[in-house]
């Protein structure tokens, strides 16, 4: 039995195991995704996706249809992560960006050479702070006085993670004049 997507929504809202299953199916390669970026190995990766199902399954009363589900899904993912980060009260460790002397690579092409799973590794490698920023700044679009909000920190603050990811993902990725083309991602 093949569902549409509304009625696997719909069945979901209903507390609907069928449905569940379906919806899990369906987003969970790409939600697992999104949570392998914010987390610095696979397991926190699997714990926040853990977490973050469980809170879709019981908050998905409240989606309302008007936008994708798959951007409502991503958005409490972003948003676990957030609260993760702040238990973990890594906040402090923002004033001063850690400096890291990683090698750098020869090869013109590395990021157009590299598949998803080694840029979602290379961001993996980066400090924890840098990370939420250069994720939230980078791939979910927001702005750094938004991120700031968010996080509860500075925009300059937000600013400085950011170039600090940067600079690391330069030495990660191997090419330094390369690492603009990450500014432009829009989704891993």
């Amino acid at each position: 039995m093949h569902l549409s997507l509304e009625e696997i929504i719909k069945g979901c809202k209903k507390n609907d195991s069928i449905a569940q299953e379906a919806l899990f199916k369906l987003y969970s390669r790409k939600l697992m995704t999104v949570c392998l970026r914010y987390s610095s190995c696979r397991e926190d990766a699997e714990d926040l996706f853990q977490e973050s199902m469980i809170k879709i399954f019981q908050s998905i009363h409240t989606f309302e249809e008007k936008g994708s589900i798959e951007g409502w899904m991503r958005r409490i993912i972003t948003n676990n992560a957030i609260r993760e980060f702040r238990k973990r009260k890594y906040l402090s460790s923002l004033s001063e960006p850690e400096s890291v002397n990683l090698p750098v690579f020869a090869d013109d092409d590395v990021i157009e050479k590299m598949s998803g799973e080694e840029l979602i590794n290379a961001i993996q490698k980066l400090p924890e702070g840098s990370r939420m920023v250069f994720n939230l700044f980078v791939i979910e679009g927001y702005s750094h006085k938004e991120i700031g909000e968010l996080m509860q920190i500075s925009e300059g603050t937000s600013k400085s993670q950011f170039f600090n990811a940067k600079k690391i993902l330069k030495s990660l990725l191997g090419k330094e004049d390369k690492i603009d083309k990450v500014d432009q991602l829009q989704q891993i």
